[in-house]
């Protein structure tokens, strides 16, 4: 395509969305992400993630959110994130089978 245009190169702007500076979480012996700001609480399990062309996710949401008027809402005292919605951190079972087998650990399954 950039062929097509009679370009020798081309400058394509950073996709802003991708380039917060949020702290990273840390993980427990399962595996689970902790609270970026508190180690002790472990974020809750959110469900699989799983649309096509991508990679099988866990999806993890801070452990103060709550649903309010059918959204979610972090009650946060100091959030991690300025989004309302609360903290969102993923994880690829593919990337690191032993830490991730395929389910979440300490689960029912």
């Amino acid at each position: 395509m950039l062929n097509d245009c009679n370009f020798e190169q081309a400058v394509i702007p950073l996709n802003g969305r991708n380039s917060k500076s949020l702290p990273e979480p840390s993980y427990n012996e399962s595996g689970w992400p902790l609270c970026p700001k508190d180690d002790s609480i472990p974020m809750k399990p959110n469900g699989i993630c799983k649309e096509k062309g991508r990679s099988t996710r866990f999806k993890w949401v801070c452990s103060e959110t709550h649903f309010k008027n059918g959204k979610r809402v972090c009650h946060c005292e100091d959030p991690c994130t300025d989004s309302t919605y609360g903290r969102v951190v993923y994880t690829y079972p593919d990337q690191d089978l032993r830490t991730f087998p395929g389910l979440p650990s300490d689960t029912e399954d």
